[in-house]
């Protein structure tokens, strides 16, 4: 009888080991997934995009202003986001042109806010709206965004 105990004990504990080496084996694979994604995306060029920030004209929250930087067209996809919301906007941008994105283009960009600037070939560029237009490196964003409230900008980087 007891060695029926020790053994119904073994079995569960074997159990319960298999299921978290099955757990962690899924974990792991995702973060090599991951990685791999990122290690992908930093081999590539910079996006030659430029940005600055200013208050919009009517006074509805500020407004970003992308000036494409390279020699020829692009196309570039802008994700804002912020606790509430998420907008993507994809712009054709002609080069050394000035494209102004606000509550006109149907984003009213307050302090909190997070941006995403993709185009395809070059590495994503992040932004967080504190106080001004701050860019962010994707690599150190993620482990501080619970702390420090940029928990948008993480799932930007994370999609």
């Amino acid at each position: 009888m007891r060695f029926l105990k020790k053994l119904g004990k073994i079995l569960v504990l074997t159990v319960l080991c298999l299921i978290l080496v099955a757990g962690f084996s899924t974990v792991y694979k995702d973060y090599k997934k991951r990685e791999a994604e990122v290690k992908r995306e930093l081999a590539l060029p910079k996006l030659p995009i430029g940005y600055e920030k200013r208050a919009s004209i009517l006074g509805k929250g500020d407004v970003i202003v992308l000036i494409n930087n390279y020699s020829s067209d692009l196309f570039v996809e802008a994700i804002f986001k912020n606790e509430k919301k998420q907008k993507t906007i994809t712009i054709l941008m002609k080069p050394r042109v000035r494209y102004p994105i606000g509550w006109a283009e149907g984003w009213r960009l307050k302090k909190g806010d997070a941006l995403k600037v993709s185009s395809k070939g070059f590495q994503s560029a992040y932004y967080h709206h504190k106080e001004n237009l701050e860019k962010i490196d994707p690599a150190l964003v993620c482990g501080i965004a619970t702390l420090s409230g940029l928990s948008p900008l993480c799932s930007l980087i994370e999609h």
